[in-house]
């Protein structure tokens, strides 16, 4: 990841300042009594979108990961809920990947919507 200027240290910093120390960790086992912390803890493909995210932006070159970056990181995930939620509604992953990264392109500062 560090090769495509992804540094996974501070996406971990930056999700347990926001979300609490130890967000990223997996999730404890409920049966040992209550979590110790307030938040709950990310799945190991809620990781993987998130990183998705912050490709999407990078690629994107933005400074700020907006909605439909995360929807790209969603889209990019591969993961069959998501692929049938929107077959489901008439069209298909490529179409609305495109849908959005067009969105994404034409919002940013200095492009036009023709």
């Amino acid at each position: 990841m560090r090769t495509i200027g992804i540094d996974l240290d501070k996406i971990r910093q930056a999700v347990e300042t926001t979300f609490g120390a130890g967000a990223l960790e997996s999730v404890p086992n409920r049966r040992q009594g209550p979590p110790s912390r307030r938040h709950p803890g990310f799945s190991p493909e809620t990781k993987r979108a998130l990183e998705l995210t912050l490709q999407a932006a990078r690629e994107l070159h933005s400074h700020k990961i907006r909605p439909g970056h995360i929807l790209l990181g969603l889209l990019r995930l591969d993961n069959d809920f998501i692929a049938s939620a929107i077959e489901q509604r008439g069209t298909e992953l490529i179409t609305m990947t495109a849908i959005v990264l067009d969105h994404l392109v034409t919002a940013m500062p200095g492009t036009e919507r023709q």
